[in-house]
């Protein structure tokens, strides 16, 4: 039995069907810390590493560690809300973001790393920056070798990387 509910497209008024895709959203962290764990356990990270060595192009806390971006304790603040984002993001809604775009919206540090929490999609970037460096191949390669493809995920897709497995729901993001 498989069921449906909901319109794919607002507006276009375009129902949910079984073959559907939707975007992974922030879903994709549990891939990206499952992928780092896996490269732990290959001895090829410590989740007490610090990121600056392991990221020497991007500007980032000296005392940051693997396990800080995994925890959301980093300090870093969200790309997400930096000043100008929605205005970028809507100037060109077809166009791919690179780290390095995303990254320039990043503000100033919400507080000393390890001092608190705060929910940041700038974490997981990075990690999933760091698992590019140490795994030694793109992101979404490794998700598919490590996990998609291991565990027969045949829906599923790597976003702005692979082709959709399927029609797309339209993104919506709420504000305010």
């Amino acid at each position: 039995w498989t069921g449906t509910g909901g319109l794919a497209d607002v507006a276009a008024e375009r129902p949910v069907t079984p073959d559907t895709a939707f975007a992974v959203a922030s879903m994709s962290k549990t891939f990206t810390a499952a992928l780092i764990l896996r490269l732990v356990e290959d001895g090829k990270l410590s989740l007490d590493d610090r990121v600056a060595p392991l990221l020497p192009d991007v500007k980032v806390g000296r005392t940051i560690t693997v396990r800080m971006l995994l925890d959301h304790t980093s300090g870093l603040a969200d790309f997400f809300f930096g000043p100008g984002i929605d205005r970028a993001l809507l100037a060109d809604r077809a166009r791919t973001w690179t780290a390095a775009r995303a990254l320039r919206y990043v503000g100033p540090r919400r507080y000393l790393p390890g001092k608190g929490w705060n929910y940041s999609n700038t974490n997981y970037l990075l990690l999933g920056l760091i698992a590019e460096r140490v795994g030694g191949a793109p992101f979404a390669v490794l998700i598919r070798e490590r996990f998609l493809d291991q565990l027969g995920l045949t829906g599923a897709y790597v976003q702005a990387v692979e082709a959709p497995r399927g029609p797309l729901t339209r993104g919506y993001r709420f504000d305010g």
